[in-house]
């Protein structure tokens, strides 16, 4: 992992736009409506050593999450139920009033078992080797639509604490569930052809290597962190195959969602300073 110095500066949903200090969120009295899908600057994780251990758990809980509900409901029928779901989160979020980043943890594993979802059924479709490129060109769309945006930037998008904390609205949910289908994809795609242990070392390593090479740093560098983003997904695709194998699908799932728990409850102090934000 990067130095906690380095890295508080860092994430953003997949997003690597900011907005500069001087324009803070206004008072709750003054402030317009969020846009679609932005979170409140109170409940938007910071970033460093801690937001990509929960992420990595986070894909973990939503790849066996998502093939859980498969089972239960099938593909498509699943689908409809993520969607109200997710939507039913955002609004609890933009009424909640306790500062807690939970919000932001369970849309990002409602995200992330929608996109295995989608991965499963574009698999079913047209073949894994074929959603691959599809999806990347999907993300590469996203890109562009984000690049093509940032000159106009979108009012309340400021960070509760300059850069310290995740900047997060509807088209990096988008991303987030693109990113995710395109991580589900390949690491099917590699499981069979390296194997689930092949697989997962690979990937593992991979996220290492980015993540240590601080890669992630943004704005400079935005492609590599969604490389990140996109190797953290695709290896929990792999990892929570193997961890479904050894302790079940449910157990595995419920294990590595109370683990994720535990790491976002532990003291701050732990990861790095707190990011401070304004009351609404």
């Amino acid at each position: 992992m990067a130095s906690v110095a380095d890295e508080n500066a860092l994430p953003a949903g997949l997003e690597a736009t900011g907005t500069p200090a001087a324009d803070a969120e206004p008072d709750a009295a003054q402030a317009p409506p969020l846009p679609f899908g932005t979170l409140r600057p109170e409940h938007r994780p910071a970033g460093g050593p801690r937001y990509w251990i929960a992420l990595s758990l986070a894909s973990l809980v939503g790849c066996n999450a998502g093939d859980l509900v498969v089972s239960a409901f099938g593909v498509l029928d699943s689908l409809p139920l993520l969607i109200a779901a997710f939507a039913v989160l955002l609004a609890l979020e933009q009424d909640g009033e306790h500062r807690t980043e939970a919000y932001y943890w369970l849309l990002v594993i409602v995200a992330r078992t929608a996109a295995t979802n989608l991965a499963d059924f574009a698999g079913r479709q047209v073949g894994v080797p074929a959603t691959v490129p599809i999806m990347a060109a999907l993300l590469l769309g996203l890109a562009g639509a984000r690049r093509y945006l940032g000159s106009r930037p979108i009012r309340n998008r400021a960070t509760c604490a300059g850069k310290d904390a995740v900047p997060i609205d509807g088209l990096s949910w988008a991303t987030m569930l693109v990113a995710g289908s395109l991580g589900t994809a390949i690491g099917d795609l590699l499981s069979f052809h390296l194997g689930l242990g092949g697989a997962s070392l690979l990937l593992s390593g991979a996220v290492a290597l980015l993540i240590g090479l601080k890669a992630t740093r943004l704005p400079a560098a935005p492609a590599p962190y969604r490389l990140a983003v996109i190797a953290i997904l695709a290896a929990g695709t792999s990892l929570g195959d193997v961890l479904a194998r050894v302790a079940g699908l449910w157990q595995s799932a419920a294990g590595v969602f109370l683990l994720l728990a535990a790491v976002l409850t532990l003291p701050s102090r732990v990861w790095s300073p707190p990011a401070t934000c304004p009351a609404r």
